[in-house]
């Protein structure tokens, strides 16, 4: 998209009398036509590399890394699979644990095809956890201002057991990324510098040995069922 502006008066201060602007918008040649089948994924075997590849923590692109409120990647580059999800549960469970969040956590998820399978793995830390989980009814797919609007909702007016909220998504990423995304009780996107590198989320969470060099096998994970605490919502969030 292009503004072009015209040549124009000007007042005594130097600011435009008018201004004329067009609007240059280019569009896709694909728009409103059929994907191509190389533009396709290979949904199956994209969730089969989430399930079975095993991250090189040597490699830095492959270790958790949280940006834009959280981790983003692909199972296809070992970027983004169960390890990482399970990693970031469990270091979520344990940030909630030191903070005191006590309420219940609002778990969403968009349509993106990994967004599935992480959502299973998330489950499996977070019931072993003891986490109270609220989803959607009939698990429908949930936009990120939704669970920031159910986690504010819900903690207006409270002094304590706050609730907070995972979003499942890489938002605006390939098909075949999955992203993972943490809401503190704020509602709003957890960073590394949120509340200061000792305590916010994005710090805890990239502080765990996933990022290290530790083989996979030396990392150990919550995931006994036994204390499974998981609500869906009657209404829409």
């Amino acid at each position: 998209m292009k503004a072009q502006f015209a040549n124009t008066p000007c007042r005594p201060d130097g600011s435009p009398l008018l201004i004329r602007v067009s609007m240059v918008m280019k569009i896709s040649p694909m728009a409103g036509k059929p994907a191509m089948p190389v533009m396709l994924v290979d949904v199956p075997k994209l969730v089969t590399a989430y399930y079975t590849s095993v991250p090189d923590f040597s490699v830095k692109g492959q270790r958790v890394v949280f940006g834009t409120s959280g981790h983003r990647g692909s199972a296809f580059e070992t970027t983004f699979n169960q390890w990482h999800v399970l990693a970031i549960s469990q270091a979520i469970c344990d940030y909630r644990k030191r903070q005191g969040i006590g309420g219940p956590l609002f778990l969403g998820i968009d349509t993106h095809a990994l967004s599935v399978p992480a959502y299973a793995s998330a489950l499996e830390v977070l019931a072993a956890n003891g986490v109270d989980v609220m989803l959607a009814e009939q698990d429908e797919y949930t936009p990120t201002p939704a669970v920031s609007h159910a986690i504010l909702a819900y903690n207006r007016g409270r002094n304590a057991g706050y609730a907070d909220g995972i979003v499942i998504t890489p938002s605006h990423n390939p098909p075949d990324n999955g992203g993972f995304k943490y809401n503190p009780p704020n509602g709003g996107p957890a960073n590394v510098g949120m509340t200061g590198m000792g305590s916010s989320p994005g710090t805890q969470v990239c502080c765990h040995p996933i990022i290290t060099s530790q083989s996979p096998s030396s990392i150990s994970f919550n995931t006994d069922r036994s204390g499974a605490r998981m609500r869906r919502l009657e209404n829409r969030w």
